[in-house]
């Protein structure tokens, strides 16, 4: 490790260190931090740190991620948002239950297959990006991110949406769009904040009438739904005031 990326990572964790101690972070750190290539580090991580610093962000852009990187997260506790989009992620690294702070995590376009437990510890969440993978089962642990406002989940291989998603109710956005649904996910129908609701890509057939009680519900995706013309016109009769996208 050369001199330079050395010096970098020293101050990086002396103001870490302050930040943990309340004490008023003098260098916003937003240069890149190169770490060597060794087992459990990280390559090129770039962000802000430190209680002063809310809206701290870090992003992974080095090659491909694998499960051999099981601790990339030990570096940072205080980070509030995280993404990791793109990079061949297959598991959910351990140790993501530690970033209490974390406010939005985007995930997409990876190769996950499931969500560890650890993910719903993220009790500050808002935001959550796991569209573009390989999920085929949404735990009924959902309804432990009681703050999320967005939650994406397009393009997976999900064929049910457990009923405790209906206790999310800061839910303003809802991707369920191109899984494998069959039916109409009616634990959505208590989600009374939500204002966008994509299901495009379904196999759905038919929408409760009950989609009329949504007060807030302003957007409805269902391009490439099976749905009849009758079905579409009593959608379109029973709720005026909402686009309906087919």
């Amino acid at each position: 490790m050369s001199a330079r990326i050395e010096k970098e990572k020293e101050e990086y964790y002396k103001q870490l260190e302050y930040a943990q101690k309340g004490v008023p972070v003098s260098v916003r750190l937003i240069a890149k931090i190169t770490f060597q290539l060794e087992e459990n580090q990280v390559l090129n991580i770039t962000g802000n740190i430190g209680e002063n610093n809310p809206n701290g962000i870090v992003s992974y852009h080095g090659p491909p991620m694998t499960y051999t990187y099981k601790n990339i997260l030990d570096f940072n506790q205080a980070i509030t948002k995280l993404r990791w989009v793109g990079r061949d992620l297959e598991i959910i690294p351990a140790g993501i239950g530690k970033y209490k702070l974390l406010a939005l995590l985007d995930l997409e376009n990876n190769k996950i297959e499931r969500l560890p437990d650890e993910l719903f510890e993220l009790k500050k969440l808002k935001e959550l990006y796991l569209a573009s993978n390989k999920i085929s089962v949404l735990t009924e642990k959902i309804s432990h991110l009681k703050l999320l406002k967005i939650l994406s989940l397009s393009n997976n291989q999900i064929k049910e949406i457990p009923i405790t998603i209906a206790k999310l109710k800061k839910l303003k956005g809802l991707d369920l769009g191109y899984n494998k649904l069959e039916k109409f996910p009616f634990a959505v129908l208590s989600l009374e904040k939500l204002e966008t609701l994509i299901l495009s890509g379904n196999s759905i057939t038919q929408i409760p009438g009950e989609i009329s009680s949504m007060k807030a519900l302003k957007k409805v995706y269902l391009k490439d739904c099976p749905l009849d013309a009758k079905a579409i016109s009593n959608l379109q009769i029973s709720r005026p005031d909402v686009v309906f996208i087919f």
